[in-house]
Parts: structure tokens; C-alpha cells; sequence
């Protein structure tokens, strides 16, 4: 039985080239499954890189390891740049939240949310205000205070 997901959970189909993402796994309080991980991933890549100067050859690239990392390996660099021009992120606060909410973002994973977003801005370029601001926002979405974000942003400046 397909669930209908609540107001603020709207995951757009899909790129060329990625597999859409459901609603209602995306949505799912207390699923773990590789849908609702590249709707994460793919909505952090999105944002960060729109909020960079420029998207470069290298963040582009970051971008697709990243998501090869959660398992899509048919990913290429015109997927990333296509989700960052088109992707409609309004569902990932409510994605982070309910990931949150069912323990499957809680501690660790909420922090290497806010580290993967940093490597993220770094590898593009340089981490700016506005991506800087981004992330400390997705942070507290995932229960990652200020504080705790910029401890993990120096770490992941520090390692270069």
C-alpha cells in the first residue's frame, strides 16, 4: 500500500539518468532505504553547490563520488549538474527531520551530514557564506548545533 506523503515532503521524479524517488519511501518515518539516502544526497549536493560562486569541474566531481558512495554507481556529472539547475529541494528539511525523528540521523550520521556538505563546498572551490549558512541550517535540521557544525567545518578544513 503506496502512503501519501505529508505537506512538505514533495521529492521531484527524478534527473536523467537517476531513478526517481518515491514519496512515500521518501517520506517514510523510519526508513532507511537507499531511496530515502539519495533523496538525501541528492537534495545536500543540489543546494551546496547552488550556493557556491561557481560549480567547478572538481565539486561536480565531489559530487558524483558521493553519490556513488551510496551505492548509485550510474551517475555522471551531467546528473549533478542537471539536479543542481532543476532539483526541487522544498522535501529535504522534512526528510532530515523525520531521518532524525526515527533515530536513522541521530549522532553520527546527523554530523557527517554537516561534513559531507563542507567537503562538498570545499572540493568545489572554497566553502562561502552562503553555503556555510546552508549547512549550519541543515545542521540543525539534523540536531547539530552551531557550535558543533563549525568544530566539524574546521575539521574538515584542517584534513584540506
Amino acid at each position: 500500500m503506496q502512503q501519501v506523503p505529508p505537506a512538505g515532503h514533495h521529492v521531484p521524479s527524478g534527473s536523467p539518468g537517476l531513478p526517481p524517488v518515491p514519496q512515500a519511501a521518501a517520506s517514510a518515518p523510519g526508513s532507511a532505504s537507499s531511496v530515502d539516502v539519495l533523496a538525501l544526497v541528492r537534495g545536500l549536493t543540489a543546494e551546496v553547490l547552488r550556493r557556491a560562486d561557481a560549480v567547478t569541474d572538481a565539486g561536480v566531481e565531489a559530487a558524483v563520488s558521493l553519490v556513488r558512495s551510496r551505492g548509485v554507481e550510474d551517475v555522471r556529472p551531467e546528473y549533478v549538474r542537471h539536479d543542481v539547475a532543476n532539483l526541487d529541494t522544498t522535501y529535504l528539511s522534512g526528510l532530515v527531520r523525520s531521518g532524525v525523528a526515527s533515530g536513522v540521523l541521530a549522532g553520527a550520521p546527523a554530523r557527517g551530514l554537516v561534513a559531507e556538505a563542507t567537503t562538498l563546498a570545499h572540493r568545489n572551490g572554497g566553502l562561502t557564506a552562503a553555503q556555510w549558512d546552508w549547512i549550519v541550517a541543515l545542521g540543525l535540521d539534523a540536531g547539530v548545533g552551531p557550535t558543533a557544525s563549525g568544530e566539524i567545518r574546521d575539521g574538515v578544513l584542517a584534513r584540506g
